[in-house]
């Protein structure tokens, strides 16, 4: 059983959190096969749209920014 750190961080709007990273998880697994690498990124990707007011769907650009802080 392995544990994930998560960044700790007051959310503005958990709106679409879900949905984030679900979508993120499904994305980073097929492109590496790699079910850790997945689920850090989802963590990412989650914790970024939650910094906003509203639904907010995370660029590619913008994840592959904080992939080199987190990951």
């Amino acid at each position: 059983k392995e544990s994930f750190d998560v960044p700790q961080k007051g959310a503005d709007d958990v709106c679409g959190a879900g949905d984030t990273f679900i979508a993120s998880l499904t994305y980073e697994y097929l492109r590496t096969k790699d079910m850790n690498k997945a689920i850090k990124f989802a963590i990412i990707a989650a914790s970024t749209t939650i910094e906003y007011l509203g639904t907010h769907a995370p660029t590619l650009e913008e994840l592959n920014a904080k992939r080199t802080i987190y990951l």
